[in-house]
């Protein structure tokens, strides 16, 4: 276009630029823009550049429904689509975490991406494959893959379901709570040339609801000189309530001492009154000159507990006659938050061996625990033992102190703790004589700070310090060793995760030894300590460098220089379902500044066999080596054991599920319509069966744990139920895939009776196939962009009587195909949706099978009324009336009229005529749609049931408002609930039962 312009003069030009709407905003797009004269000169010429906005639009796009793993398959494919709308490249960082039961690849074995970059209106599809790889055996099992995507600052989150079923249910339950067993074995070692027998035994028989009798009998041959007493171990124990008999080895809290191997035993506890009891202990040796006697007082009110005991032990055998008094006390309240329990020791014993001599002393152990706020908790404890006080607690003096201090976040807290620990203490010689004293003294002091908030690192770690001393006599000289350190550590402790422990503690230690010579060095030390535990299957590892890391009063000289590793493997597992039971403990150690190794290997095999016979092997193998001044120095040895092991007897657990049956299902394909299950007539796959447990055969089993179970039908068509206790079953049955021509008859559960093993044939009857169309007249003369040329996507139902339905959409060109089970009388119906100006000419189609004819629909055009308006006469009067103004349409005589015409009802042959009122007949059952005071409303129920083929009646009762609409009444209530099952088999789920009374 010429534009002029004038001197001095400008002009301006408006532009529009379209750009395609799949342009990048990462081009720019360059415009030129050229002025020539008329005598097409260039004058001048300019360039810009035009870039387009840039929009993120991005999406990942998932399975909308549900995956499965079917039965004997443990792997599926599915893809991850991931959709780039926007103009401009995105680079998708995605997170694809499955759960701990799946493990995912990519199609081709690789791992997933970590990212995907996608270029503008460009897309990329993800081909995946879950595994499932769990290895305990579930009949049914959810598990979730989580998607997460980010780019800039968009975020998606998408998931993707995957249920797995199984075919057969056979739980396998080894009963470990049978009261009896017996194990019956062999034994031997290396350098040993007999076979050595023993035997086990253990069990418990109820004798009437108040007494049960108690045995455990242990026999190990051991050498040809030794009786089988010497070698066993056993008691047997009569019990009546609170009154205790037994023959064997038997022992007693109430004092000190009170153990005998071979004795009568009887024990007694007598109530005194609500508060207070009484209990006796006394026990006699057949075999070793051993008695020994006992009474306790017991007081036990609220929370409070205390008792008292004295008791009396004469051994004959050791020359030991001991007396003894024992008080103790559960946690008693002193204030709110404050609490303390003690226990009181006072014994004296009397030895009469060639140098006749007495111990006797008291002790006690005192604890105190107080919160003195909402973050700070005290705990306190004492424990003394008089210089010569009999047994472990002689010359005990022990304080120790802990204080917890907590922070804004209870799981995080620090500790304080302090322990003061000495004890003066001497041993008695074989003759009666007394041994030179020891003394050891331990201090321990330590900060730590916990962190417990995090579930994948919980951890505590902080100071701690130590001071050691100990003076022990040297054997054969006057003089006493003289051990003393002090320890500097820093010290961790953690859980990581749900498999793995650590402990590490480094530090340094000030050492000073003095026995035949004096040395005094500072030595470094490490010390790690972990545990790490995969399913059952573990390793403990250790490693130590320097002065050990025990505390306490117990601490040797020998431990200063250890330089040690040690690997335990170990394994704790079931195997085949419980069958066999692995246990396995194995530590290979190896002393670095000794030279020193060490291998043990511990195996054992519980193997369940049949009926509760199990067979046992078992043993241990040790091997060693050492370098000793250049000499290499190895042994090995070596322990088993084989035996059988039976258990039997009755117990209650799990009393109910002991008399069990086994039902089959199999779903068929039903060619010829029979019912029965004929040959090369297929199973079908992947039906999903529902079995739940409605009235149970014995009725006292605990209802609050429901026997329901699903299944999925493997390539046979099979599922098995094993080991399910008889009674009545709802059996319910959804396929999971387009069965196409094979339908289901029964849509709602089955009831079926399990009273015995049996197989059950569930049938899938083949349809007969009907073909229509739906034929459409317009009017000649229409426009074209008002004809119709797709009908598509129309829905086509059939249905009968009994209220079933089938259904199927039309094509294109308005052909269906439809499938429904034969033998049948169906009424096919279309919607009317092509609008008010169209009408079907004739619906409801009568169709009767296994023989159809074809089926057509025809649907025309309602013709249009054509109207003239009559002109208005000129010089008319002002005041004549307004005529209303009509719309076009048709008249039709009645409301019915009008409704038989767009969407006629279902007739079958039956006349139409308006609803009538009926009076309800007493002490008859009604099968009851809906209630209603209002007439109108109940018609209105009336004709919309009758459009979904159910044909209902008002009902009402005499001197009442309410109205009713049923579909029909019975004289039996049971008649009444199979009409309700039938109409909920058709898609009604509101429907109910009334009985008509006196008013009703």
């Amino acid at each position: 276009k010429a534009i002029s312009i004038n001197p001095g003069d400008s002009v301006s030009i408006p532009l529009r630029i379209k750009i395609p709407f799949s342009a990048s905003s990462e081009i720019n797009y360059k415009v030129e823009l050229q002025l020539f004269t008329d005598e097409n000169q260039l004058l001048s010429s300019r360039t810009f550049d035009v870039k387009t906005r840039p929009v993120h639009d991005w999406d990942v796009q998932v399975p909308q429904k549900r995956l499965y793993f079917f039965p004997g398959s443990d792997r599926l494919n599915f893809d991850i689509r991931i959709i780039n709308n926007g103009n401009i490249s995105d680079t998708i960082s995605l997170d694809i975490i499955p759960d701990r039961k799946i493990k995912l690849i990519a199609r081709d074995e690789s791992d997933s991406p970590a990212y995907v970059v996608l270029g503008p209106h460009t897309d990329t599809t993800l081909y995946l494959t879950a595994i499932y790889y769990y290895n305990e055996e579930r009949i049914f099992e959810l598990s979730k893959i989580q998607i997460y995507a980010k780019a800039n600052s968009k975020r998606i989150y998408r998931a993707v379901i995957i249920e797995k079923y199984s075919d057969n249910y056979d739980p396998f339950e080894i009963d470990m709570t049978l009261p009896h067993q017996l194990e019956a074995g062999f034994r031997t070692f290396n350098k040993n040339s007999e076979v050595l027998p023993f035997i086990k035994t253990n069990g418990i028989a109820k004798l009437g609801d108040e007494s049960s009798f108690r045995y455990n009998f242990t026999y190990y041959d051991l050498t040809q000189t030794e009786n089988i007493i010497a070698n066993s171990y056993y008691n047997f124990l009569y019990s009546n309530n609170d009154l205790r008999i037994g023959l064997g080895a038997f022992s007693s809290m109430l004092g000190r001492n009170l153990y005998n191997r071979n004795s009568i035993m009887v024990a007694h506890k007598i109530r005194l009154s609500k508060t207070g009891s009484l209990e006796g202990f006394a026990s006699y040796g057949f075999t070793d000159p051993k008695a020994g006697g006992a009474i306790g007082y017991i007081y036990e009110k609220n929370d409070l507990n205390m008792k008292a005991s004295a008791a009396y032990d004469a051994d004959g055998l050791r020359k030991i006659n001991t007396a003894s008094f024992i008080y103790h006390s559960n946690k008693i309240k002193l204030a709110k938050n404050h609490y303390m329990s003690a226990v009181l020791y006072a014994y004296n014993e009397n030895h009469y061996l060639t140098n006749k001599y007495s111990l006797s002393g008291i002790a006690w152990d005192i604890n105190y625990y107080g919160r003195l706020s909402k973050s700070v908790v005290l705990q306190f404890s004492n424990n003394y033992g008089s210089p010569n006080m009999p047994g472990p607690q002689m010359g005990l003096l022990n304080f120790k102190t802990k204080l917890n201090l907590a922070t804004s976040d209870e799981k995080k807290f620090f500790t304080f703790k302090y322990v003061n620990t000495n004890k003066n203490f001497y041993y008695m010689s074989y003759e009666g004589y007394k041994l030179p004293s020891s003394l050891l003294h331990d201090q321990f002091g330590s900060i730590f700070y916990h962190s417990y908030s995090s579930k994948v690192h919980r951890w505590s770690a902080g100071p701690s310090m130590e001071y050691y001393k100990s003076l022990k006599p040297i054997s054969n000289s006057d003089e006493k060793s003289i051990y003393s350190v002090r320890k500097y550590r820093i010290e961790y402790h953690s859980f990581i995760g749900r498999y793995l422990t650590l402990g590490i503690k480094a530090g340094m230690g000030d050492i000073y030894y003095k026995e035949t010579k004096e040395t005094k060095e500072l030595r470094y030390d490490f010390h790690l300590l972990g545990d790490l535990n995969l399913g059952g299957y573990g390793l403990r590892f250790a490693y130590d460098y320097g002065p050990m890391v025990n505390t306490g009063i117990y601490q040797f000289a020998i431990d200063a220089s250890n330089n040690s590793a040690n690997i335990s493997p170990y394994a704790i597992k079931q195997i085949l379902k419980g069958r066999v039971n692995l246990t396995l403990f194995a530590n290979f150690a190896y002393r670095f500044d000794l030279r020193y190794g060490s291998i043990n290997i511990n195996p054992k095999i519980e193997a369940y066999v049949y009926k509760d016979w199990y067979v046992v092997a078992g043993g241990t193998y040790t091997y060693l080596n050492q370098e000793y001044k250049g000499s290499n120095i190895d042994a090995s040895y070596y322990y088993t054991e084989f035996s059988i092991k039976k258990k039997w007897g009755k117990s209650d657990y799990k009393k109910w599920q002991k008399d069990l049956r086994r039902i089959k299902i199999v779903f068929f394909r039903d060619n010829n319509g029979n019912g029965k299950r004929d040959n090369l007539e297929e199973g079908i796959p992947n039906v999903k069966a529902r079995l739940l447990l409605v009235n149970s055969a014995d009725q006292n089993r605990n209802p609050e744990f429901p026997i329901d179970l699903t299944l999925l039908s493997n390539d046979k068509g099979n599922v098995i139920f094993s080991r399910i206790p008889m009674g009545f079953y709802e059996l319910s049955i959804t396929p999971l895939q387009d069965q196409k021509e094979y339908f289901y008859i029964n849509k709602t559960a089955e009831n079926i009776e399990v009273t015995k093993t049996d197989v059950l044939y569930i049938p899938f009857q083949k349809a007969s196939r009907i073909e229509g169309k739906i034929e459409l007249s317009q009017r000649k003369y229409v426009l074209e962009n008002q004809k119709i040329r797709d009908m598509a996507n129309i829905k086509v139902t059939a249905f009968n009587n009994d209220g079933n339905t089938y259904s199927a959409f039309t094509k294109k060109d308005g052909s269906f195909v439809l499938f429904a089970p034969g033998n049948n009388v169906y009424f096919l119906r279309i919607p009317n949706v092509f609008g008010k100006d169209f009408r079907i000419v004739k619906n409801d189609l009568k169709v009767e099978l296994p023989s159809p004819e074809f089926v057509v629909f025809k649907v025309v055009e309602k013709n249009r009324a054509i109207r003239f308006k009559q002109a208005q006469p000129k010089g008319g009067k002002e005041n004549q009336l307004k005529k209303l103004k009509i719309l076009p349409g048709k008249i039709y005589k009645n409301e019915r009229e009008r409704l038989d015409e767009q969407s006629p009802l279902p007739r079958f042959n039956i006349k139409n005529k308006a609803a009538e009122e009926e009076i309800v007949i007493k002490d008859k059952f009604y099968v009851v749609l809906s209630k209603t005071n209002d007439f109108n409303v109940a018609c209105d129920i009336v004709k919309l049931m009758k459009e979904n083929a159910v044909f209902c009646r008002i009902g009402s009762g005499r001197g009442s408002d309410e109205l009713i609409v049923f579909t029909n009444y019975y004289s039996t209530k049971d008649e009444a609930k199979a009409e309700i099952k039938r109409l909920k088999a058709s898609g009604i789920k509101r429907v109910e039962v009334l009985k008509a009374g006196k008013n009703q």
